[in-house]
């Protein structure tokens, strides 16, 4: 006998039901972004004969030279996997690559998750045809890559690369390392928001010299840049706006993306700064971020399936903010209050409201309320349907629900938007919504998800 299990989300009020299934396996072909080879995975359909991975996954090239293994829980990433690469040959413009690594961390549901290590070695090679020497002096210009020395074109390079990077919930988290040949290194750490925070100090070469640089951060946005030409031992202050920097977090409202300093107001916005003179620090960060390159990426989108991008980049800029646009909403919000204020200065008012100052709420637990009185219908069950329905009804002056409806249902499950309907209109009395004290009618959605596992 099938065993039934309901799972409650409580995100908008979603409701969610599982049910299970048999697991299959593959083994065969198998493309991954950028090899063909093979793999063995196992996985479970669902009622549209789509695959849903669950369990052990493995891919591997002919040759062996390219090996992923990991897990899969509902069609995610999940657990530990491990991406190892063999003397691959990878062509970038002119410069020939052989690369070997291996990279190792772990995922939860599809989202990066817990420490990640990278170990890479390139030999790179050139070709001896068409390089020009401004394609020279860029390479030269990019010496971290060559612990500081002028690049041979006729002589193979062999460069090794480490990075020790934290996550959680899929983005940066806590302490990073990054190193080219022991020689160029990028440190520092990440606040539990994912943003770049206090010091960071890299170690480089540039032009052939050796250079200092510590950056200074404060929630993603960079306050101050110092520079030590190890040559001469000068230290430069390239940048420093940490008062700046400071005064805005100390007004900032993190609600309304908005601080004020001075007259003029300023807001949070994802971007990079353009104040630091060197790619390093970025290029350390390129690695793990939404990256699908073989010499430059961490591979973890290697294998594309159940792997979440990443939304927060770890840096962010100070714009200005728009008064016009400050000052046009607050004027609207005065003429809205002062037109609802005239609606409902009449007890017979029949407005329906979306938002109010109060909004109106179900009594007590509403997931045990669901929990015990939601029935899955029989004929939807067996035939495994499954889906959301989106269900509006209004909120009435005494707290009574009126006008339930389906707003998008399920089109072969008929017996599901009925059942949506059922266990709304049953609810008893919620608390009322209110706007400038009083009582007053208030439109609310509900999606309901039912899922069968």
């Amino acid at each position: 006998m099938l065993k039934r299990s309901i799972v409650i989300l409580w995100v908008l009020l979603s409701w969610q039901f599982s049910f299970g299934q048999s697991s299959k396996t593959y083994s065969g072909n198998y493309n991954s972004l950028n090899f063909h080879g093979s793999s063995t995975y196992q996985y479970n359909e669902d009622n549209t004969e789509q695959r849903i991975f669950n369990g052990q996954f493995s891919f591997t090239t002919p040759t062996g030279s390219v090996s992923i293994t990991g897990a899969y829980y509902n069609n995610f990433k999940n657990g530990l996997w491990k991406f190892s690469l063999t003397n691959i040959k990878n062509t970038d413009l002119l410069m020939n690559n052989n690369i070997s690594a291996i990279v190792l961390g772990s995922f939860n549901q599809g989202a990066l998750n817990g420490a990640w290590t990278l170990s890479r070695t390139k030999i790179i090679t050139f070709s001896n045809n068409g390089i020009s020497n401004s394609y020279k002096e860029e390479l030269n210009g990019l010496s971290y890559l060559f612990s500081g020395k002028v690049v041979d074109f006729n002589k193979a390079t062999t460069v090794i690369e480490k990075s020790n990077a934290n996550f959680y919930d899929n983005h940066f988290i806590g302490t990073f390392n990054y190193n080219v040949n022991d020689d160029s290194k990028v440190s520092g750490q990440f606040n539990d928001s994912g943003y770049f925070n206090g010091i960071w100090t890299i170690t480089y070469y540039q032009d052939q010299i050796l250079h200092f640089q510590k950056l200074e951060y404060m929630n993603g946005v960079l306050m101050s840049i110092k520079n030590k030409d190890n040559s001469t031992g000068e230290v430069t202050t390239i940048y420093d706006k940490s008062n700046e920097v400071q005064e805005f977090f100390r007004n900032y409202n993190s609600i309304e993306n908005s601080s004020k300093v001075g007259s003029t107001f300023f807001k949070l916005s994802n971007g990079k700064s353009n104040n630091s003179n060197i790619q390093f620090l970025e290029d350390a960060i390129a690695i793990w971020y939404n990256n699908s390159s073989l010499t430059t990426s961490a591979y973890i989108n290697e294998i594309d399936r159940g792997t979440n991008k990443m939304t927060i980049y770890p840096e962010r800029i100070i714009v200005n903010d728009d008064d016009k646009s400050t000052t046009v909403a607050r004027e609207t919000s005065q003429r809205s209050e002062k037109i609802n204020d005239s609606i409902i200065a009449s007890n017979n008012s029949n407005q329906v409201f979306t938002i109010v100052q109060q909004m109106p709420a179900f009594p007590g637990d509403v997931n045990k309320y669901l929990a015990k009185n939601i029935h899955y219908p029989e004929a939807e069950m067996k035939a495994q349907i499954t889906g959301t329905v989106y269900v509006n009804f209004i909120v009435e002056k005494d707290g009574s629900l009126s006008n339930v409806k389906v707003l998008k249902g399920i089109a072969d499950g008929p017996g599901l938007n009925k059942e949506a309907i059922r266990v709304i209109s049953a609810m008893p009395k919620w608390s009322v919504g209110m706007q400038n004290g009083n009582a007053v009618r208030v439109s609310y959605n509900i999606p309901i998800r039912f899922v069968l596992n």
